[in-house]
């Protein structure tokens, strides 16, 4: 007899999706038209949003997306605290 964990494993397969290509010829015209219009719009604001960043130029120097917007949150703190509190500078 097994134990409870190996028949809990054989009941539990991990599950895929399926990948959208093979979605697709399921879908009406119509509705293949308007998801790939969805896709393209969505592609496009992030290709925008991405370029448009200011950290977008220090994140292709070779520093993590949190690591670069750590660093810009001190540089903004600092540069309050020697703005309102004089004694800081």
């Amino acid at each position: 007899m097994g134990s409870q964990q190996d028949y809990l494993a054989l009941l539990w397969e991990p599950w895929t999706p399926p990948a959208l290509e093979d979605l697709l010829p399921q879908l009406s015209l119509e509705e293949q038209l308007r998801l790939q219009n969805h896709l393209r719009e969505h592609h496009r604001a992030r290709k925008w949003l991405n370029k448009d960043s200011p950290f977008s130029s220090q994140r292709s120097e070779g520093g993590s997306a949190a690591k670069t917007h750590s660093k810009g949150t001190r540089q903004a703190v600092h540069d309050y605290l020697k703005l309102y509190f004089p004694a800081y500078r």
